[in-house]
């Protein structure tokens, strides 16, 4: 249909017939201008309902201090960096010493940007975050309903594919995921270039529409790795849509190669190549500009060869029970999940897609035909996100625990698309399938009042389009409202301002705290404990954005060589070793967060911080606590037997979970002219100039674990010089010989939380 020489919007045509001939009244005039404020409003009441008590909580407080702090202490980091450092984005002071560690993590860019002003003027990264996280589910439902709207004719369409995009089982599930949750920028592009489809391609009005398309797709991109290939997914299906099938090519190519006669117009090739170039343009441009801030994380996957197995994938991959999945808050989930069907509760593996949601999208697919064949594209997206939720082949039960042989379409992209082996978590790809029936449901709803409005000589039903609206719009608020989630527990206090605890305030309002702690002194917060992102207690990395100090701690998903050894070190704070290793690493001072301290640890702690221990009390808070860590001396003998020019092999196995031998510089005191040498090199090689130990090599000293056996490094019982409770100090002049030694691998490996 065109009109003026322009190509009319699809759902014109039915949304003329979906409106009363009778003139319309003032409150229909009133929604129909301001009807997309007014469903902003609707989406932004509704998630303050689903998220209860967040829109009361939003300056203070995360509702969990795992991967919500992570991501706040990410975002604070990359907005203060952009204002004061914008050449090094993704520098930070934790995680030391590791350059642009930002950039081990999960893509969070795009939010950070979004939200550096506001930090900018608060200096509140945590009102920033969960604010991210408020308008991430508005922003899904009214992204959906502008598309809807546009696709169908259909507010109530609209109203329905938000409810459905926003408030899913699947997209509850990511609450804490700021980035996976931040899905609604695709859909803001999506409009867009549905737009940019209507007009003359040459014309200004198609150029503005084409160029925010490019601008909320490359916002996408950053926001989220895993969401950049679900955007890619989506628009290659609704172009090859629009060239092939909506433009007539392929039906008109067909009639041509099979010569039979037929009324179909050759398609307009002039336009549809101006288009073409155009989004080859765009892609051009996207690309130029996500790599600057793309470029860092590559780098960090190649460094440290990381990427995810198949293994991996397989245990975080959906199966055929996460359809019965839903939220804990959920009024279905107490009697259905856990009652009859007594499915174990995860986070990532919640995809119920309601039973109304089902119906709907069945009516869409089977009734809607005067909505077009467009309706079959986004079931082709739901389908594709079906199958790749599923992994890389068909688990029949979570967790992997009831594998098949079944090859799923997974396995193939993660051969051969770059960068697809770097994704986790295969579950996340129900976001397509969220997506695409969220839309086909809105078809339903259109379907429906189509249906019950060409019905005539029936004035009674000039209401039908209402009634459908009011029990569609039910059904889907029965099958997803679960309030409150995910508050189980009372949310936690947090923060840099007036909720950091006192002894960061200390740091932040004394001007005594820098001359007692100078801002290039290296520090820790203790305790540590485990080795996966969560377990390195993000919450410390939230209230280090206040210290401004070189921080041991960190988090991340690529875990670089030696970080996960230094937890397993730090572990049974405040044995000697633990503090050993601090010593050696360099840290002067230490907060210790008494509360979270084993009953052991509180035990033994007074001893270190007694006049005669290794500790030295600076300030004592309620819950946390500054001590200095004093120079011991414990190795002033050894260091005395390495004289100058000696070579000193540092016995760290490449296999072994001990990070001991990367401390000894530092004890020793780095004697001069004594060159150190190590098997397994980690992040901490280069604070003492450690070189990588290569066989056939002559070592004069070699430090060995008491527990290890000498003769496998070639020296003898008997040739021990100097030993404490943990290593011993060898001196033999023979050639370096052990086993895998030549096996050395050029990259450093990664450990992998």
């Amino acid at each position: 249909m065109e009109e003026n020489g322009e190509e009319q919007p699809e759902a014109v045509g039915l949304s003329r017939k979906l409106e009363p001939k009778s003139n319309k009244t003032k409150l229909q005039l009133f929604i129909n201008r301001y009807s997309n404020w007014l469903s902003l409003c609707f989406f932004l009441v509704a998630s303050c309902i689903q998220l209860w008590p967040l829109p009361v909580n939003l300056t203070n407080t995360l509702f969990d201090l795992g991967d919500p702090a992570d991501s706040t202490y990410r975002i604070g980091t990359i907005a203060n960096n952009l204002l004061h450092n914008p050449l090094d984005l993704y520098q930070t002071n934790a995680l030391y010493p590791v350059p642009n560690a930002i950039a081990l993590d999960e893509l969070l860019t795009g939010n950070a940007l979004l939200a550096a002003p506001l930090v900018w003027l608060t200096n509140n990264p945590v009102l920033a975050f969960n604010l991210l996280i408020l308008a991430a589910y508005v922003l899904s439902g009214f992204s959906m309903w502008l598309v809807a709207v546009k696709l169908t004719g259909s507010k109530t369409a609209g109203l329905v594919a938000g409810l459905v995009y926003a408030f899913s089982p699947w997209h509850m599930s990511h609450y804490g995921h700021v980035g996976i949750t931040s899905q609604e920028w695709m859909m803001f592009a999506l409009y867009f270039l549905l737009l940019y489809f209507e007009k003359p391609p040459l014309s200004r009005q198609a150029f503005l529409n084409l160029g925010l398309f490019a601008f909320f797709f490359w916002l996408q991109i950053l926001v989220a790795g895993y969401l950049a290939f679900f955007a890619a997914i989506l628009f290659s299906i609704y172009l090859l849509y629009h060239f092939g099938f909506k433009s007539g090519l392929v039906g008109y190519l067909l009639a041509k190669i099979i010569r039979r006669h037929s009324k179909k117009t050759a398609p307009e090739y002039r336009k549809l190549a101006v288009q073409l170039l155009s989004l080859a343009g765009v892609a051009v441009i996207i690309l130029v500009a996500v790599l600057p801030f793309v470029l860092p994380f590559l780098e960090n996957q190649q460094k440290y060869d990381f990427k995810r197995s198949l293994v991996e994938a397989r245990y975080w991959s959906a199966a055929p029970p996460s359809f019965l999945q839903t939220n804990p808050q959920s009024w279905q989930y107490q009697p259905i999940q856990r009652g009859i069907f007594k499915l174990k509760t995860s986070p990532e593996r919640a995809m119920y897609p309601g039973l109304s949601v089902l119906l709907l999208a069945a009516i869409g697919l089977a009734f809607g035909r005067r909505l077009g064949v467009g309706r079959w594209v986004f079931a082709l997206v739901a389908l594709a996100g079906l199958l790749l939720s599923f992994g890389p082949a068909l688990n029949l039960d979570n967790f992997g625990q009831s594998p098949t042989d079944i090859p799923l379409p997974y396995q193939w992209l993660y051969q051969l698309v770059p960068g697809f082996d770097s994704l986790r978590v295969p579950f996340r790809f129900a976001q397509l399938l969220m997506l695409g029936l969220a839309m086909c449901a809105g078809y339903g709803v259109a379907a429906l009042q189509c249906f019950r409005w060409n019905r005539k000589k029936a004035s009674s039903l000039s209401y039908a389009p209402i009634l459908v609206a009011l029990i569609t719009i039910s059904l889907v608020t029965t099958d997803f409202i679960a309030p409150g989630w995910p508050f189980s527990n009372p949310p936690t206090p947090i923060g840099l301002n007036e909720n950091a605890p006192e002894l960061y305030k200390w740091f932040v309002n004394t001007p005594e705290a820098n001359s007692i702690v100078p801002l290039d002194t290296l520090m820790v917060d203790l305790p540590l404990s485990g080795s996966n992102s969560i377990n390195t207690r993000p919450a410390y990395l939230v209230y280090g954005l206040g210290l401004k100090r070189p921080l041991l701690n960190g988090s991340a998903n690529i875990l670089p060589p030696g970080y996960s050894r230094m937890l397993n070190e730090l572990s049974d704070f405040p044995a000697d070793s633990s503090i050993d290793m601090l010593e050696g690493l360099g840290v002067k001072f230490a907060i210790i967060h008494k509360a979270v301290l084993t009953d052991a640890a509180k035990k033994a702690l007074p001893a270190f911080y007694a006049p005669n221990g290794r500790l030295e009390v600076v300030k004592d808070f309620n819950d946390q606590m500054l001590v200095r860590l004093k120079r011991s001396g414990r190795f002033n003998e050894p260091a005395k037997l390495l004289p100058r020019g000696s070579k000193v092999l540092l016995a760290e196995a490449r296999k072994a979970k001990s990070l001991y031998m990367h401390a000894l510089p530092g004890l020793l005191g780095t004697p001069p002219g004594v060159k150190f040498y190590t098997p397994y090199r980690s992040i901490y090689s280069d604070l003492h100039q450690v070189e990588q130990a290569t066989s056939n090599t002559t070592y004069d000293y070699a430090f060995i674990y008491r527990w290890d056996s000498p003769q496998t490094y070639s020296f003898n019982p008997s040739e021990v010089v100097w030993q404490n409770e943990f290593v011993q100090l060898f001196q033999k002049s023979k050639p370096y010989s052990t086993y895998g030694i030549s096996k050395i691998p050029r990259k450093l490996k990664t450990a992998v939380s």
